[in-house]
């Protein structure tokens, strides 16, 4: 935008003005790093300056952050409406604004499916971001990879370079995964016919204990029903019956609560507990056979956080997959608990 004389609005530049509303439709797509959409401006024909054509990360981050192209002007820490006609919308402006500060959780490419706020830095919690490089070879050949980043675009001087290949990525998650399963295969089937006896062995106890309620249920109602004949019978006195019947009383509203909670217990648990079981140790080839999505989902069931360092990745994982993570509900061996 040019200003020829003060008392004139801001005029629109014909050619800039062009490349500025390209550069946020670009980054507005969600699958632009700064140094592809440099690429990808040079590439269109558009230059920053003779001296310089390419633009720079620095200059990107300023055009895109620069609120002016919406038609306001910050000063002091406020902003105002400028009197002068807006390059871009404000949809177009704030939808940048969330791909720049990591809350676009669009995956805007399938080969990006790690990205859209599934992973988060661990130094900064933005969401990691996917792009895709493209390098050409020894051999002259091109190969295109696949990284995933920090969304930070300003990290401060202690925040270090988070940017992992999509392969080490995955690799680190089917680590992570393989860590639910018990490794050996005798072990594992026996600790889920452990589980099937278990259960049955709860079931079994279940319905005897109910059964049993349900006899005294039927026997203090019966005692219930004597005590009144032999008071009306006169075989007993008014004192004696307020006396049995109040026992008689709290003794029927106990069974009856212990036949309510008998009722709401879950008779599919056991079934339920051991089909947790397998996902659990199938978890890791289940995800590496996956398409994108069923490999989110398997994710996001498992972990309740997932973060990402320079070096390391992090699932905090819900319960009771992180009891298995940790080797607590492995089987001893020697008095020493059993681990991969």
């Amino acid at each position: 935008m040019n200003v020829p004389d003060k008392e004139q609005p801001i005029q629109v530049h014909p050619e800039r003005s062009k490349t500025v509303v390209r550069i946020f439709e670009l980054y507005s797509g969600g699958d632009m790093t700064f140094e592809k959409l440099a690429e990808q401006l040079a590439a269109e024909g558009h230059t920053y300056r003779p001296s310089q054509p390419k633009f720079t990360r620095t200059t990107l981050s300023y055009i895109l952050n620069n609120r002016m192209y919406i038609g306001e002007i910050v000063w002091r820490g406020k902003v105002y409406q400028g009197k002068f006609q807006p390059l871009v919308s404000r949809q177009l402006f704030d939808a940048c604004q969330d791909i720049l500060c990591g809350r676009n959780r669009r995956l805007s490419t399938p080969n990006h499916y790690l990205a859209g706020g599934l992973f988060r830095c661990a130094h900064c919690g933005q969401a990691l971001t996917g792009e895709r490089i493209r390098k050409v070879l020894a051999d002259g050949s091109v190969k295109y990879f696949t990284y995933y980043r920090c969304a930070n675009h300003h990290p401060g001087p202690e925040h270090p370079r988070v940017r992992w290949r999509q392969e080490k990525l995955e690799e680190a998650v089917i680590a992570e995964l393989e860590k639910l399963r018990i490794a050996d295969p005798e072990v594992r089937a026996w600790f889920r016919k452990a589980l099937e006896t278990a259960f049955a062995d709860l079931s079994k106890m279940a319905k005897s204990r109910r059964d049993w309620l349900l006899k005294r249920r039927s026997e203090i109602k019966g005692m219930q029903d004597r005590l009144l004949t032999a008071f009306l019978a006169g075989s007993i006195d008014e004192a004696t019956l307020n006396e049995k019947s109040v026992a008689l009383k709290c003794e029927a509203a106990e069974v009856e609560r212990s036949l309510e909670e008998q009722a709401e217990m879950d008779p599919a648990a056991d079934r339920a507990a051991l089909t947790v079981f397998d996902f659990m140790q199938e978890a890791a080839t289940r995800w590496a056979g996956s398409k994108a999505p069923e490999r989110r989902a398997i994710l996001e069931s498992v972990c309740l956080n997932r973060t990402v360092s320079d070096v390391s990745l992090d699932l905090t994982k819900r319960k009771p997959f992180d009891l298995f993570a940790e080797g607590s509900l492995c089987p001893s061996n020697r008095g020493e608990r059993r681990r991969r």
